[in-house]
Parts: structure tokens; sequence; C-alpha cells
């Protein structure tokens, strides 16, 4: 499965999950204007790491992740809600850790 990370507007990025789409290919997007609503869940252990991804409803497990195609933009800022803004963030760095 191929992680996909950013956002739509973005003329590549959008143009790649058209083709991915095309050749039925699985992938989970997550989009950087919903990261407040996503969740990432990291274990390190003896077994190396492991974890899910929670994105666009899809519950997926890390170790069927093989492949990432990451175009991050600015990150939308949620005015009035500084929760939401602290999750987005810290999501955005957990992606890129």
């Amino acid at each position: 499965m191929i992680l996909i990370y950013g956002r739509m507007d973005d003329p590549p990025l959008s143009t790649t999950v058209e083709a991915l789409q095309e050749i039925e290919a699985e992938y989970v997007l997550v989009e950087q204007g919903a990261l407040d609503c996503e969740e990432l869940d990291i274990q390190v252990g003896p077994d190396g790491v492991t974890g899910h991804l929670i994105a666009g409803g899809q519950n997926v497990p890390l170790e069927s992740l093989h492949s990432v195609y990451a175009r991050p933009l600015e990150i939308p800022s949620h005015p009035g809600d500084p929760h939401a803004a602290a999750h987005a963030q810290r999501l955005h760095e957990q992606l890129f850790e």
C-alpha cells in the first residue's frame, strides 16, 4: 500500500491520486487539511516499528505501507481551536519522524 501525504488542491498530488485510482492501486491519503481528524499510533519494539494509521476512515497497519509520496504544503490553520491545531502539527511531525 502507498501512503499519500499532502493537499488535494496541489495539482501533482491530485494527479497522482487520479493515476492510482485508474490502475486500482492500494493507497491511503492523509490530507493535510484533515490532520486534526486523523490518528497515528506507533510502537517501536524488538520486532521493529508497528502501529496503525487512521486516515479517511481507513485503519491501516503501518507494516502494510511500502511506499510514501509526500508533498506537504503549509498546514491549514485552525483558528479558535488550539487543540485541533496542536493535533495537526503533532501528526505532521510524526509523519516525518
